[in-house]
Parts: C-alpha cells; structure tokens; sequence
C-alpha cells in the first residue's frame, strides 16, 4: 500500500482537514500536470487565509458595572450633650409591658392584709380557706349584708349535686357593702382584695358566675358560660351562669353537669 496526494477535485477534503488518503499499490502514479494543480493549490491556500477573517474566540460575556452609589448612612446611637437635652432632644422611653388586669405588677405588690380596711380583713379572718373559690357579684351583700334566701338555697343545691368532701369550697366577694356619695347601698368591688385574698383562701380553683363577677376582678376577655377550662392569675377559671339566672331549670341542670364534670377531672 502507498500514500498519495489529493487531487484538485478533492480540495474541499483537504480543507476540512484530509491530506493524505491510503491507495493501494498498484494505483497509477499521479500524473505531472495533476501534481501541478496541487502545488498551485498549495501556494493559493495561504493568501486565501491571508484575507479571511480572523477566526472569533470565546469570551466570557462581562456584565455592566453599576456606578458607584455612596451607601447609606446607618442610624448610630449618639451620646446626648447638655445642649441636646436643653433642645428636647431626647429618646422617649420604652412602654412597660401591658399586664393582664387582675395580675401583679413587677415591682409593684397588691395591697397586702394589713393595708385593707377593716371589713374586709374581718372577713378574711373568719373565712375559711378551701381548694375550689365560689364568687358572683352579689355575694358581698349576702355574707356582710343581707342575705339572699333565693341564692343561697341554689348554692346549696349545687354543693350537693357535687358531693365533694367538707372544706373543699370557699366563698369570697368580689367587692363589700359601702355608701355612694348619695347615700346608696351599693357594692364596691376591690380587685386587689379579692386576688390576694383568694391566695391567701389557697384556692386552685374560681367558679365565677355571671359575666358581672368576671369584670369585677379584671377578666376582659370575651366572656361565654360554660367554655373549656383555662388558666387565669394563677387559678383554674370555670365560668357559670349568673346565680342570678339558675331558676330556669336547664341552666341549672347544664351548670350541674358543667361543674361536675370539670371538678372531677381536677380534684
């Protein structure tokens, strides 16, 4: 086998990078006149890529720069001059923190015993404590007052029905007897009295009933009888009908089952 040069037909493969193609040997040699072509071919090549273009190479492509913005200025906390504060130039304080109405204040103490005045540390003194607190709004009237014949009889129905052992309840007043300015009986409620003294009574428990006890001592939440057991300022908080609505007998029947089931489930 032998080597041989292209002719001038096949120029196309000598430009797509073909040179040399294998014959056999017994091809005929190639003639003068074809050996020519080729070397005029030859000397054509080069000044044909002497004017074509110049082949492109790959750049990365560049994105534009931004123009320089001056950044900025951050807020920096400055010492106050004299002169500042002469000015008004002062930054006003944080607000405390909102407490729940009915809570202690941090660093402020609820009015301990001592501090009250003397009806109702006389009847802290001859109230008994007990682990479930029983209150509604006229209960001051009917334990330093006149009493209530109707309430009284629907509490003790309800104590029954619940049939806990003796000294489990308490009772404590969301406000005492006092005059108004004109002279009325009405009932002062004293929030920091009754939380304080409803420690003291060692209550875990706070059956309120009716909406008007609840504001007395602070709850401003949306108030509905009978919802889910929740804690409240340290107390688990049953919410009943008023006292003053248990005539009707399916509410007295539903604050029955209500408390029955709740106490229970605590006690």
């Amino acid at each position: 086998m032998a080597f041989a040069f292209l002719t001038a037909h096949a120029l196309h493969l000598k430009r797509s990078g073909i040179s040399y193609v294998l014959m056999p040997e017994d091809c005929p040699k190639i003639p003068a006149a074809a050996h020519a072509i080729r070397q005029q071919t030859a000397a054509a090549a080069p000044a044909a890529r002497q004017g074509a273009p110049a082949p492109r190479t790959w750049q990365r492509p560049t994105r534009e720069q931004p123009a320089y913005r001056k950044p900025a200025e951050t807020f920096r906390h400055q010492p106050q001059t004299e002169a500042g504060r002469s000015q008004g130039n002062r930054v006003p304080p944080a607000a405390p923190p909102r407490q729940r109405s009915g809570q202690e204040q941090p660093g402020t103490a609820i009015r301990p015993p001592a501090a009250w005045t003397a009806d109702w540390q006389t009847l802290l003194a001859r109230t008994r404590p007990g682990i479930v607190g029983w209150t509604y709004y006229g209960l001051g009237h009917d334990l330093c007052g006149t009493p209530n014949t109707q309430r009284r009889s629907r509490l003790t129905e309800l104590i029954g029905y619940l049939g806990m052992p003796a000294g489990t309840h308490t009772f404590w007043p969301v406000g005492l007897p006092g005059m108004d300015e004109d002279g009325n009986l009405i009932l002062k409620p004293c929030e920091d009295c009754f939380w304080h003294g409803l420690r003291r009574l060692q209550s875990r428990v706070l059956i309120v009933m009716g909406s008007p006890a609840a504001r007395a001592i602070g709850i401003r939440e949306r108030i509905q009888p009978m919802n889910p057991l929740r804690a409240y300022n340290g107390v688990r908080l049953l919410i009943t009908w008023d006292i003053d609505l248990l005539d009707d007998e399916t509410r007295m029947i539903s604050t029955k089952t209500y408390l029955s089931r709740m106490l229970n489930t605590l006690l």
